[in-house]
């Protein structure tokens, strides 16, 4: 059952792409796809390590990452539409790009390097640096043509200056509560979107001890047919939450393909 769920999912993110055309990386009606299609390949990964590994650590690791991946990709698209929405994801676009540039590393030139190729690593990364400024400035001038910066330009700016927020809970609030802890998911609660409630402390808690190398991780888990089986249906449970989603989220497009 699994495989098979797996080449579904594939079939499914195929269609859509071939059905709805080319767009840009960070467009929003195929952003979504590019996450859905990178889960697929860590669902496929998560296979052969439970079955041909039997690495019950590393499985952990990666149904962990899926659940995130997941989560964000429910929060970001489902649960506003509409100008909140785009919102919400110009500024997960934004502090993704802005983390890059602030941790780019400078190439190394070293005696294995010659000056032509450390030149052309030089050349390669501020051409890298001179596009993510462009998609930079592209989507906050994205973000000022909303109807809703006009209304609400001082919550906006907050958000922004805040490390582009875009876990921010409600938008409707007063411009001092927009950034405040009060009002921005953590990522355990965001596992609540998951709508999988038995589920939110293995991810947040159990699995973390994986995620982070905690002593508990350390402790030998059989890696029988029951143990890795338990893993499989917590993967089966996701794979149904991104079907779903794909199903609400292109029910237009689904509808032709």
């Amino acid at each position: 059952m699994y495989p098979y769920l797996i080449a579904h999912l594939k079939k499914e993110v195929s269609s859509l792409s071939n059905t709805i055309g080319p767009t840009s990386d960070i467009d929003i009606r195929t952003y979504p796809l590019v996450v859905v299609a990178k889960l697929t390949k860590m669902f496929s990964t998560l296979w052969n390590v439970i079955n041909i590994d039997e690495d019950y650590f590393v499985s952990n690791i990666i149904i962990r990452s899926i659940a995130d991946n997941i989560s964000s990709l429910l929060l970001i698209y489902d649960q506003n539409d509409g100008d909140i929405r785009f919102l919400r994801h110009s500024l997960f676009l934004l502090d993704g790009i802005c983390n890059r540039l602030s941790n780019l590393i400078k190439p190394i030139k070293n005696e294995d390097v010659s000056e032509e190729e450390y030149l052309s690593s030089i050349n390669q990364q501020e051409n890298f640096k001179n596009n993510l400024h462009g998609a930079k400035e592209h989507i906050l001038n994205q973000i000022k043509n909303l109807d809703i910066y006009q209304t609400h330009k001082e919550n906006i700016d907050i958000l922004i200056k805040n490390h582009f927020n875009w876990k921010f809970k409600n938008f409707e609030v007063t411009a001092n509560k927009i950034n405040d802890k009060n009002n921005t998911y953590k990522w355990k609660n965001m596992y609540e979107l998951l709508n999988m409630k038995e589920l939110e402390k293995f991810f947040s808690s159990y699995q973390s001890d994986y995620v982070h190398g905690l002593s508990m991780s350390n402790v030998y888990i059989e890696t029988n047919e029951q143990n890795m089986g338990v893993l499989i249906c917590f993967a089966v449970a996701l794979l149904g939450r991104i079907d779903k989603f794909l199903h609400r989220y292109y029910k237009d497009y689904l509808q032709v393909v």
